[in-house]
């Protein structure tokens, strides 16, 4: 009974289209497990650690844009899931999870491996579903098509993880023969099996919202776009360029835009605004009148204080009318894709094509962004092994056309975003910053670089490294050459770019947590490559090798964390000066 209602439920998946899933091994869900066994048209990808599992499913989805499955027993490896669907909750990535469970009766007596799982993740789920314990009937088995077919279009059409939890009896196992069932009626509920779901509809934006915005673009002199973390690969980014020349409107690029790609240069495209909007003389002279939001809340704090504080009109545009702004200063939301809106705004120029325009107010932001760039190319060139900013400046010059690069959370992703140049053309950008954590990125990575031949490099540092080093066995296990940047910089090295690291407290032990440990030997356990970085040159060498090789890689650069915050801060203080300078210039 058990294992002809689970191999039902996969069969639907199958014709629904699903083609991965993420196993933990386990009693109560062996139907499941068995069940994604006997599937030819479903590829599975079995993890020890449920935590790791649920993050590789979730790198998964986002690289292939459809639900990915996860498949756990009960009890506490239910909670383990939990990090990962809150991170697919945020960046709206498909995931059917799928937990096995006790029967109802065994809740609340001390039974073992036994927990309330009844909608446990309500707050970072699109939806749950029960399914009961399995019948052999035919109104029992036709509601569990119906469930699976709502999940399944819930988790695309709303971009979201969906919860299905499974209650099973004894006997699990195939080989126990439970219930009889006559042919007609067997044959009847398998060839439901043929109805497919409905495709992800079309998001039908307002009109009079779009109004809105071309009346505003009309009276605006001054227009600037933000634009935050986007979709990889996303194709609606030409659109938002030719938008930017048409308004004649700067746009300030975060790192994970993927605006910065060589292939999408524009003038209009700046890439330095978190050093020189450090200066608050900047900050008020390049006030807009009208800025218009793409996508995610920007990663840095300075822009997102810049947002804050501007008295501009703000709209902000996204797919789902989310509000992606932590100041709650935003005057209008609009539902919409990127690619519809812009055609919306072109569509309508000649209500605008006579606007007064400031051109001075223009020039002067390309010029920050010219005299930004010079000053840290400079830096760069003198620059003595190891800094983060050439490191990663480095690695995009080395970076493959078409492969996927992850940047893990902390440190990394803000200096991704403060020094990262012109990225070679069709880089996949990708980082887990819906919740932001630092748990599972080498998961994360493992699951995004399963799905492509094209090479993916990871680039991480040694806290979000410990946090995550079961995901070396899904490197190991699965044979995936991905390539991981460590960055070593002694712990959390971006508490020291806080006031905390100020205060006379026992900062080292109690904040900054040095780990102290031999990573080679962790890597060499995972039968993986390793190499510890002494120059410039040796990166650029043990890189190239990592390409070619079948096993995954960790390239180790030891960095003095004092030393990078000293450069950091004479970079910043260095344009903050000269960025004063030319703005009195400019305003004599």
């Amino acid at each position: 009974r058990n294992v002809f209602w689970a191999e039902l439920f996969v069969k639907r998946l199958e014709v629904l289209g699903v083609k991965h899933v993420c196993i933990s091994p386990g009693s109560r869900n062996t139907p499941l497990i068995i069940a994604f066994q006997r599937s030819s048209k479903i590829k599975s990808f079995v993890h020890v650690d449920e935590r790791s599992s649920g993050f590789f499913g979730l790198g998964l989805a986002n690289k292939t844009k459809r639900p990915v499955v996860i498949v756990t027993t009960s009890g506490t490896a239910v909670a383990e899931l939990y990090p990962s669907i809150i991170e697919a909750y945020q960046q709206r990535i498909p995931l059917l999870i799928c937990s096995a469970d006790r029967p109802q009766e065994l809740l609340n007596c001390g039974a073992n491996q036994t927990i309330d799982q009844n909608n446990i993740y309500k707050n970072h789920i699109r939806a749950f579903f029960d399914t009961g314990l399995p019948e052999i009937k035919v109104s029992s088995l036709t509601k569990l098509l119906v469930t699976t077919n709502k999940a399944f279009q819930i988790s695309v059409n709303n971009s979201g993880p969906v919860h299905i939890n499974f209650p099973f009896k004894p006997p699990f196992e195939p080989s126990n023969t439970t219930d009889k069932i006559e042919s007609i009626i067997l044959n009847k509920i398998i060839n439901k099996t043929k109805y497919l779901a409905p495709s992800n509809p079309e998001i039908v934006f307002n009109k009079k919202e779009i109004e809105i915005a071309i009346n505003r673009i009309k009276r605006s002199k001054k227009i600037l776009i933000l634009c935050g973390q986007l979709e990889p690969n996303n194709k609606s980014l030409k659109y938002i360029l030719k938008l930017a020349k048409e308004i004649n409107a700067p746009i300030f690029a975060d790192g994970l835009s993927g605006l910065r790609s060589s292939n999408k240069r524009s003038d209009f495209l700046i890439s330095n605004h978190t050093a020189f909007l450090r200066s608050p003389k900047v900050r008020k002279a390049l006030e807009p009148d009208l800025i218009l939001q793409f996508g995610a809340a920007p990663t840095n704090n300075v822009i997102l204080n810049f947002f804050e504080c501007s008295a501009a009109f703000k709209i902000l545009v996204n797919q789902f009318g989310e509000l992606k702004d932590p100041s709650r200063t935003t005057d209008k939301i609009i539902k919409a894709n990127f690619q519809s809106f812009c055609n919306s705004i072109l569509e309508s120029r000649l209500n605008f094509k006579k606007r007064n325009i400031d051109y001075n107010w223009i020039s002067e932001i390309k010029r920050l962004e010219k005299l930004s760039s010079e000053i840290k190319e400079k830096q760069f060139n003198k620059t003595a092994f190891p800094f983060e900013g050439k490191i990663i400046n480095e690695m995009i010059r080395l970076l493959p056309e078409s492969s996927n690069l992850m940047i893990s959370n902390s440190l990394p992703v803000r200096d991704f975003d403060f020094f990262a140049d012109a990225i070679n053309e069709n880089i996949n950008v990708y980082s887990n910053r819906g919740a932001s954590g630092i748990d599972g990125i080498i998961s994360t990575s493992a699951g995004i670089a399963s799905n492509d031949k094209n090479p993916t490099f990871l680039l991480i540092g040694d806290l979000a490294f410990f946090h995550d080093m079961n995901g070396l066995l899904a490197l190991k296990n699965n044979s995936i050459p991905l390539i991981i940047i460590l960055l070593n910089n002694g712990g959390g090295g971006i508490f020291e770019l806080l006031p905390v690291a100020k205060e006379k407290i026992d900062f080292k032990n109690y904040f900054k947590t040095p780990l102290n440990l031999n990573f080679e030997k962790f890597v060499h356990a995972y039968s993986g490559n390793y190499s510890l970085i002494t120059s410039w040159q040796h990166f650029k060498t043990e890189l190239q090798k990592a390409k070619t090789r079948r096993k995954f890689s960790v390239i180790e650069i030891q960095i003095n964390s004092q030393h990078s915050l000293t450069l950091r801060t004479t970079y910043w203080e260095e344009v903050i000066k000269k960025s004063e300078l030319m703005s009195n210039e400019n305003r004599s």
